[in-house]
């Protein structure tokens, strides 16, 4: 099981810098605006803390095979 948790950490790890290195080599394009596309305050920190829950939500998901095993019944 600690072999499943091991690649459960390290998979979204491994997409982040994939998709970082991939938008670094790409580097910034002159028809994109990179601005704010929320022009209210309610709506940027609404946005934010909608960010923040994503990014807990998908890190915490390698904790779940803990649960899973601790809810296995095993044998003596």
């Amino acid at each position: 099981m600690s072999g499943v948790s091991l690649a459960a950490s390290v998979m979204p790890l491994s997409y982040s810098t994939i998709a970082w290195a991939a938008s670094m080599s790409k580097g910034v394009r002159e028809d994109v605006e990179y601005g704010y596309k929320e022009k209210s305050t309610v709506g940027m920190v609404f946005n934010f803390f909608s960010g923040l829950g994503d990014v807990a939500f998908a890190y915490a998901g390698q904790n779940v095979v803990l649960e899973i095993q601790a809810t296995i019944p095993s044998t003596p």
